[in-house]
């Protein structure tokens, strides 16, 4: 067998040497640049894009504080805003209690009137009746009176 053979050591020894050299050299001089390089260009992008993540996460952080004092500010217009429309109810409220109440003894003093009217009218025609009924018993007694005496 050829590869027991003493002979062929040195030329295959030789060869070994030679494409592990090549193989380390092609590895030393084009592999671990590229990969370098690569490794370079990749801790720059990292480095900027952090960079980026930290400007935005400030920027981020200063859009939030500025909606906070937002939210403040919209709060205390809100609850203005509010406490304006809950006076101005109660003054519209008011208002319509008094015009109504006004109204209510505007119509109760008309109904006095007519009432005290009325109760005027009832009277006089009472009257009236109470006499007209007086007048009829006043004139049967007397009639009855004056046909008993004849």
């Amino acid at each position: 067998m050829p590869q027991f053979d003493t002979s062929f050591y040195f030329s295959q020894i030789f060869w070994l040497v030679l494409c592990l050299g090549f193989l380390l050299i092609l590895v030393k001089r084009v592999f671990i640049p590229r990969m370098n390089t690569s490794l370079f260009k990749r801790k720059e992008d990292i480095s900027k894009y952090t960079k980026v993540v930290e400007n935005l996460e400030k920027s981020v952080n200063q859009m939030k504080d500025k909606i906070s004092e937002l939210e403040k500010k919209q709060d205390k217009m809100i609850t203005r805003i509010i406490e304006t429309s809950n006076n101005n109810f109660e003054q519209v409220i008011e208002n319509q209690s008094r015009a109504v109440q006004e109204e209510n003894e505007s119509l109760i003093g008309s109904m006095r009137f007519r009432l005290r009217d009325e109760i005027k009218n009832i009277e006089s025609s009472f009257k009236s009746y109470v006499d007209d009924i007086a007048v009829s018993v006043y004139e049967k007694i007397f009639s009855n009176k004056t046909r008993g005496k004849r």
